[in-house]
This record gives C-alpha cells, sequence and structure tokens, in this order.
C-alpha cells in the first residue's frame, strides 16, 4: 500500500527534485494535506459513513462534531437523513435551505420533525429541526465527510488507486509553484486530466434518490395516518 511520501516522492520527480530533505518533504505533506481539504470541499475525496444518534424530547437544535450534542467527526453535508420512532416506522426528513426555515412562522412547536437543515459551522456544525421533537426519535444519517489528514509522511494511504495519479500530478503542481519551478505543460494538462477524470466517476456514481424521482409523494400511510 502507498504513503504519503510515496506520493510526494512521485511528485517531486514530477519537478526534478530527486533527493528531497526532510523539511522538503514536511512542506510537501502540508500542501499535500490541502489539496485533500480543497478538494474534500468540492466533494471529490470524501467518504459517506452511517451513524445514528437519539434526538431529545423538545431540543430542535444539535451540535455536532468532536465534543457536540453528535459527537463525531464534523460532516462537509448530510446526504441523507431519517427517525425512527419506538414503533419502528420511519419518516424521511427532507433538508430546507436557511431562507426556508426563516419562513416557518412558529419554530417551537412540540411534534415529529419532517425538515432540517445544517449549518456547517466551525468546529461544531449545527443541525436544525423544525419542531421540537414530542418523543424520543431514533435519527439515521449518512454523512459526507472529508477523509482525514496525513499525520505523518509514513500513513498509507486510504484512497483508491485511480486518485493517486491526480494527486501525483496536483500536488507536483503546488510544489513546482511553490518553489518558481517550471514544469512541463503536458503535466498541467494530465493534473486537469485526471481530476476532471475523477469528478466525472463521482457523478456517475450517484444515483437519484427515490424522494427527486418522485416515490411516495403524497401517499398516505394508514399506520402512521401521515402523508410521505
Amino acid at each position: 500500500m502507498a504513503t504519503a511520501n510515496d506520493i510526494i516522492n512521485a511528485a517531486f520527480r514530477k519537478i526534478g527534485l530527486s533527493n528531497p530533505s526532510s523539511s522538503d518533504a514536511d512542506n510537501a505533506l502540508s500542501s499535500l494535506n490541502e489539496l485533500r481539504g480543497a478538494w474534500g470541499l468540492e466533494f471529490l475525496i470524501n467518504s459517506v459513513t452511517s451513524e445514528s444518534f437519539n434526538l431529545i424530547v423538545g431540543q430542535s437544535v444539535y451540535t455536532i462534531g468532536s465534543g457536540g450534542d453528535f459527537n463525531t467527526v464534523r460532516p462537509i453535508k448530510i446526504d441523507s437523513f431519517y427517525i425512527r420512532d419506538s414503533n419502528g416506522y420511519d419518516r424521511i426528513m427532507t433538508e430546507i435551505s436557511p431562507d426556508d426555515f426563516d419562513r416557518i412562522k412558529y419554530k417551537s412547536f412540540s411534534a415529529k420533525p419532517y425538515w432540517f437543515y445544517y449549518l456547517p459551522e466551525y468546529p461544531l456544525g449545527k443541525i436544525i429541526l423544525n419542531k421540537e421533537p414530542d418523543l424520543v426519535y431514533t435519527a439515521y444519517f449518512k454523512f459526507v465527510k472529508n477523509f482525514t489528514e496525513f499525520a505523518d509522511i509514513t500513513d498509507t494511504v486510504d484512497l483508491p488507486n485511480e486518485y493517486k495519479e491526480a494527486l501525483i500530478y496536483n500536488l507536483a503542481i503546488a510544489e513546482a509553484e511553490n518553489r518558481d519551478v517550471q514544469i512541463s505543460q503536458s503535466a498541467y494538462v494530465r493534473a486537469a486530466e485526471t481530476k476532471d477524470l475523477i469528478s466525472r466517476r463521482n457523478a456517475a456514481a450517484a444515483l437519484p434518490r427515490l424522494a427527486d424521482s418522485g416515490f411516495g409523494k403524497g401517499r398516505y400511510n394508514i399506520f402512521t395516518d401521515e402523508n410521505e
């Protein structure tokens, strides 16, 4: 399995640096982590995790992140979210915009929530529900999170192989710019091509949600006495 140092050394070779110093490697590690962080915000490098937490009766705002109400790694966004009551009935939570939330005239109503919005503040994000839960519901999430940073150059790369070439070429460009080194035009082209391939692959892998396809809209559930 490749390490961060393998990617760094491969990037150095692209710019003609064959004997990098430990200081060179440390600086390149910072650049590599910056690259991973930026790509995570573009949803090029991320992971989807499934997690569950209990909602609290009367509490409509939950912090999320290390030490928050939901004590987990702060997500970039919420991919999907549903709640389950004690009888095992589920309700999909629909994400709305902050503007739509602001238009809700009365926000202290105690009932089963069905809307939410995510405010990705730092270091703790906020998940805000349109109603204060009237019961203890279990919330099931699929979070989109950035991959963790490399702590050391010896850390292994926890990414699919197709990402490595893109990281190598794009890190090479970043390091060349840091050192004011000329790099071939073909390297710029390949860096853009490999990043674009990842972007298109991720777009093709994204499946339409049932809610987006019209599934379940306006259907009455005789067990929950609700339209879903």
